[in-house]
Order: C-alpha cells, then sequence, then structure tokens
C-alpha cells in the first residue's frame, strides 16, 4: 500500500476455548472488531494494565515486519490487562519502533 508505514506489531494471548463465553463469544471474528470492544459488548471491562517497558535490539520477524534497520531499537510493551474485579484477562507484547514512537508514565504512589 502506497504511503503506508507500519510501526507497531502486537500479540494477544489469551486462550478463547479456556475464557468462559460471557468474556468472548466465539460467534465474532476479532478481524471485525477491537477485541477490547468485543469485550466489553460481552459485560467485560479492561479497568486497567500493568505494563512493563522494554529495550530490544534487533528482532529476527519483528523488525523485518516493521521495516528496521539491523541496528534500530524496539521498544516492548508487556502487558497484563485486568478488569474491574482484578481478574487477569488479557496479556499481551506490543512491539514499537523506537524512532517512532515516546511514551509517557504516570506514576501513583498507592
Amino acid at each position: 500500500m502506497r504511503g503506508f508505514e507500519q510501526l507497531t506489531v502486537s500479540q494477544l494471548f489469551i486462550v478463547l476455548d479456556k475464557v468462559p463465553k460471557i468474556y468472548l463469544p466465539h460467534d465474532e471474528s476479532h478481524h471485525e472488531q477491537s477485541i477490547f470492544d468485543r469485550l466489553e459488548k460481552a459485560g467485560t471491562t479492561i479497568a486497567y494494565a500493568i505494563t512493563q517497558i522494554e529495550p530490544l535490539g534487533f528482532h529476527e520477524k519483528v523488525s523485518e515486519i516493521l521495516s528496521c534497520d539491523p541496528e534500530s531499537s524496539l521498544l516492548v510493551l508487556k502487558q497484563m490487562h485486568y478488569d474491574e474485579e482484578e481478574r487477569p484477562i488479557l496479556y499481551s507484547i506490543n512491539y514499537f519502533r523506537a524512532d517512532k514512537f515516546k511514551f509517557h508514565v504516570l506514576r501513583k504512589r498507592v
């Protein structure tokens, strides 16, 4: 596609046959709707995620998908998403080109 530059790659880890149908009904395609929208439609709201941010050098598959040079860095966000009842619902790994993204982090004392 002309003028298109892929900047992120995401992996979502949710074992559909282990998640109660109330969380993710199997009658809808994840390609047609956001997984977060599907969860909310099914009555599960993601309240927050705990995120670990790590630098990463060259990654054989991801760097190629993102058209990175071998010396380009990536940022990896590993996230566990929780619902309003503090239950872990979704684990995701997101890869970002370090030269294209900047993150702002809010840290609160609890």
